[in-house]
């Protein structure tokens, strides 16, 4: 993650609370990681394993974002407040890669460090994880199920691929996994909230 686009998820919550009766945001970074933390990393995995994070862990330690459509949003709009969109986006620091990673192997029964799988991000706190795949021929973004076998959806080819596709839509929570097709709700607040100046409710939407 770069400047630029820390700086733009700022900008995306600001316009949100713009409009504090329809919508909430949150973005809290920390600050850039310390070379403790990189170090700690280091010695549990190694140097390889850090360099697809660095650029984010350079910019932020840990990222929590999230937004959503609040209930008196959605009645504004005609939308069921149980179909209102919301996005969050909650960056691991590099210790708590290392909790998370060696609760992965205790979930899986895995006793030789042979897990592949580097989480760097959680969907809400107990919720399922996001992981590259550390393999030799180079592996991408996949989501982690809290199964026995830790049952994994690929998501992207890379780490930049995937906050690419991500950023497009603020971390939307049902565009997670593409499928070519984005639900018409969540289009109709996407294209409201991706908009130079925010307008809720926008015309038309009463009819949803």
């Amino acid at each position: 993650m770069t400047v630029e686009l820390l700086n733009l998820l700022d900008r995306f919550a600001q316009k949100l609370n713009t409009e504090p009766l329809a919508f909430y945001a949150k973005l809290e970074s920390k600050a850039p990681a310390s070379p403790e933390q990189i170090e700690r990393f280091e010695a549990h995995f190694d140097a390889n394993s850090a360099q697809a994070l660095r650029p984010l862990w350079d910019v932020t330690a840990g990222l929590d974002f999230e937004w959503f459509l609040k209930a008196a949003g959605a009645q504004a709009a005609g939308i069921d407040s149980r179909l209102a969109p919301s996005g969050q986006f909650h960056l691991l620091t590099p210790d708590e890669v290392i909790e998370e990673w060696s609760f992965l192997n205790e979930l899986a029964g895995v006793t030789d460090d042979s897990l592949t799988l580097l989480p760097f991000a959680k969907l809400q706190p107990n919720g399922e994880v996001l992981a590259l795949e550390m393999i030799e021929e180079g592996g991408g973004v996949v989501l982690v199920f809290l199964d026995l076998i830790l049952s994994v959806v690929p998501l992207a080819e890379s780490l930049d691929a995937w906050l690419t596709q991500r950023i497009a839509v603020y971390f939307e929570d049902s565009t997670l996994i593409p499928d070519g097709e984005i639900d018409p709700i969540a289009k109709v607040v996407l294209d409201a909230v991706s908009a130079k100046n925010l307008i809720w409710p926008p015309k038309g939407t009463r009819r949803l």
